[in-house]
């Protein structure tokens, strides 16, 4: 009888969401964390009772434009946040007077961010600037987001330093980042929670503010000065050294014969030698060793959720802000348009899910604003380009859902003056799916600016995108030209219109 009354109230209710944000992870690392029991917590309450997204893509492949977009709903041509650094790119390129935490405020929400922001926060703009929307704000500072220890926060306008809260080994980046996201939790407030956790892992990091330089085991100062495989980030000490796998690697690992690939990838990348492969094999187990603490925070969310009463109202969206490389096509990093860099991992869990279920429609990081949006009764403010996702977790039907997302990249090449790290210059791109539009099997073509340099990769036979089809398939590259130049300006309406209706032609 209980049971009866309370169910009712909760479906009434105005649920608290919980959006996880991490920092580079790319699918086949979160495929081989979940294999290998790095994360049981994650898997045990979203894998197993959530909706994982297989075809679940950014578009923008690089951290500050693709926060951007899930703040806004939109492409990176309409937020114009277009790299990570000053004047087009960074937060100071971003208009923070309207974005998902007001439409929420507006909307009867107490709104909570906790971790890393937009890229310049707190470098480029005041300590103790707090971005309007946000009912309680814990946002790190730059460039301490990036260091594993020894970290300044903005508390609500009140700049705190991590240093005066005990040892150097004791103030680890997650974990202080865990324990800051209690205070929002536990608030004692009749109002629906929203709480965009955004913790910096596993993106690599330097040791601490005072010993600014790479914790790694490789020869060289890192990618942005040297050995471009030995960047890597110092793991909690609890889990430091506690994994050791065979590095993975796909087909397209160290590329042997890029003579169709761009050419920035022909001039700058050279094959890799044992010593990057070992590098490589490291990066891969501290990035591992970084999901476990990771997983660690999502158990310690959960368990104060259920504490405060909210996690049987809570809906709960872990993804990432970009995939990541780790050795294919010679890369290790992200911002290229190829597959591990753009496919990102998205699980969703609902109070009312109580199995498992895979999604293989295709969605964005442009999905996530107005799906939120919808899941709060809020009203988006800008013309979003995405568009929700309640439908299709309800596992409706949608007959006009998207065939393609645009992929975009504007400046990655001006991001890093003096890096010795290979960028691609600017490009854009199409992810198609096979649908009922006529495309015969996916797609991913790329289109780079400078050089008019084309690729066309076929990933039914070719997922591994080893064979650029572009100068066999001119018939399809004509088609996906013109789509593309449509998408590139598109807004709103306009692209989810293009994205649906899109017809290929054999």
């Amino acid at each position: 009888m209980l049971l009866s009354l309370i169910f009712p109230m909760l479906l009434l209710a105005k649920p608290n969401i919980v959006l996880m944000t991490v920092d580079d992870l790319d699918e086949a690392t979160f495929d081989l964390a979940l294999a290998n029991g790095l994360m049981p917590a994650v898997k045990t309450a979203m894998i197993d009772h959530g909706t994982r997204f297989s075809n679940s893509f950014v578009v923008d492949s690089l951290c500050c434009p693709s926060r951007a977009t899930t703040l806004s709903g939109q492409y990176a041509h309409n937020h114009n946040v277009h790299g990570n650094l000053p004047p087009q790119g960074s937060i100071t390129a971003f208009d923070n007077a309207n974005t998902l935490a007001m439409w929420l405020q507006a909307a009867g929400y107490r709104t909570a961010f906790v971790g890393k922001y937009l890229n310049g926060y707190g470098q480029f703009t005041s300590q103790t600037y707090v971005p309007p929307g946000w009912t309680d704000w814990q946002g790190l500072i730059d460039p301490s987001t990036y260091t594993a220890y020894d970290h300044m926060w903005n508390d609500n306008g009140t700049v705190v330093d991590d240093r005066a809260n005990g040892t150097v080994w004791w103030n680890y980046n997650l974990d202080m980042t865990t324990l800051r996201a209690r205070r929002p939790i536990k608030a004692v407030d009749p109002r629906p929670l929203f709480l965009w956790l955004s913790p910096v892992a596993p993106h690599f990091w330097w040791q601490s503010r005072d010993r600014p330089v790479p914790h790694n085991e490789c020869p060289g100062p890192g990618e942005f000065g040297g050995n471009i495989y030995g960047f890597s980030l110092t793991a909690a000490p609890r889990y430091a050294g506690t994994v050791s796998l065979p590095l993975s690697q796909s087909p397209s690992f160290n590329e042997s014969d890029v003579s169709d690939k761009p050419p920035w990838i022909q001039q700058n990348v050279p094959s890799m030698t044992t010593t990057d492969v070992n590098c490589l094999t490291l990066r891969q187990d501290r990035r591992l060793e970084s999901l476990r603490s990771l997983d660690d925070q999502f158990w310690q969310v959960e368990t104060w959720l259920n504490e405060a009463g909210l996690w049987a109202n809570t809906i709960v969206i872990f993804t990432s802000d970009n995939g990541y490389m780790l050795g294919e096509h010679r890369l290790s990093e992200k911002v290229a348009a190829y597959e591990p860099s753009i496919r990102v991992p998205l699980v969703i869990r609902r109070p009312a899910d109580l199995t498992s279920f895979t999604e293989p429609r295709l969605v964005g990081n442009i999905d996530l604003a107005p799906t939120i949006a919808k899941m709060a009764g809020a009203t988006p403010e800008r013309i979003v380009d995405g568009r929700s996702l309640v439908a299709v977790l309800a596992h409706a039907s949608t007959p006009y859902w998207r065939r393609l997302l645009l992929i975009e990249s504007y400046q990655a090449g001006v991001d890093a003056p003096g890096s010795t790290y290979p960028l691609p210059p600017e490009f854009f791109g199409l992810r198609v799916t096979a649908s009922s539009s006529g495309m015969p099997a996916p797609r991913l073509y790329t289109h780079f600016t400078a050089d008019a340099f084309e690729e066309l990769y076929d990933l039914t036979v070719d997922a591994a995108e080893l064979s650029n089809a572009a100068a066999a398939r001119q018939g399809e590259i004509q088609q996906l030209t013109s789509v593309l130049n449509a998408m590139k300006t598109c807004a709103g309406l306009n692209c989810r219109a293009i994205e649906a209706s899109f017809s290929f032609t054999p």
